[in-house]
């Protein structure tokens, strides 16, 4: 059995509606187990004072439309508890609010446990950079990139802000690593730069993986690549064989937003890491890495 380590579901704001309890139908009839992995709430400093209940980044959504809120958190634990599925957050990586980060963590862990519940694994990802949620659109990566100075000191900044990420602690696995690839359509703009920054990206995925080894963190597969412009996971098979060479601890992970999405592409990534050597994954029970065999 597979355990896909970051699913999503209704209260994410940005994921059509359903029920966990749907989410653990399909994964028994898919042959894996769930995880959740809900978007964190951002701290307060992120809101948008002249718009009620919007951030203030550029390509951002409202509110209820990007993370979980005081409004639907305790609908989103109250179904928690009825489902008994395995609890986790995906939290943001913002640079300079790592004590509010933390704050947010445990004010979590909090409300889980008068929930009656425990939180399994924290996931790290990096969506926001200098004002811009990069991952919005091809536009808005590029316009990142320029407000970094370029495709090489964008990824130099954001390998590096992963890395400061992993030796806070408060981190158990990052998620898609390799998003900056996501729109890298084949011929597009995107893919040119990041191919002439590749000696930089190379290294910075090097120092990140070996981050995470000294972090006791884990780097995630993350097969949704595969449905977006790029057409390939995060992790690629470059990736994948300096990992294995590295014996950097891995997960996987659907990123799920729909039902259909849970476990997707699984069999094709157990191909794929097997070729290249890997042959364990890891999971997360109250905080603590569990490898497994594949």
């Amino acid at each position: 059995m597979l355990y896909d380590c970051h699913v999503h579901t209704f209260y994410s704001g940005h994921s059509e509606n359903y029920k966990i309890a749907e989410l653990k139908e399909e994964a028994l009839r898919k042959g894996v187990e769930i995880s959740i992995r809900e978007h964190a709430p951002f701290p307060q400093e992120f809101f948008d004072t002249s718009r009620k209940n919007h951030y203030q980044f550029k390509g951002g959504l409202p509110a209820e439309k990007a993370s979980l809120t005081s409004e639907t958190l305790p609908l989103f634990f109250n179904e928690m508890a009825e489902s008994n599925a395995s609890l986790g957050f995906e939290v943001d990586i913002l640079p300079g609010f790592e004590k509010k980060t933390e704050k947010i963590i445990s004010m979590l862990e909090k409300k889980a446990g008068e929930c009656g519940l425990c939180i399994d694994g924290i996931n790290g990802s990096h969506h926001y950079y200098n004002g811009i949620v990069w991952d919005s659109s091809p536009d808005l990566l590029i316009s990142a990139m320029e407000r970094a100075g370029g495709c090489r000191k964008f990824i130099r900044s954001y390998f590096g802000q992963i890395r400061d990420a992993m030796k806070t602690g408060l981190y158990d696995a990052i998620s898609h690593l390799e998003l900056p690839i996501k729109f890298s359509r084949k011929g597009s703009k995107l893919e040119k730069l990041i191919k002439d920054a590749r000696r930089a990206y190379l290294e910075e995925l090097s120092k990140t993986f070996f981050t995470a080894k000294e972090n006791n963190a884990a780097i995630e597969y993350n097969t949704s690549g595969i449905d977006n412009l790029c057409s390939a996971p995060y992790l690629s098979e470059s990736s994948l064989n300096l990992a294995y060479s590295m014996n950097v601890p891995l997960t996987i992970g659907s990123d799920t937003h729909a039902v259909r999405h849970v476990g997707r592409h699984f069999d094709f990534a157990v191909r794929q890491l097997k070729k290249h050597g890997i042959k364990e994954l890891h999971y997360f029970r109250e905080r603590k890495r569990i490898s497994y065999k594949i």
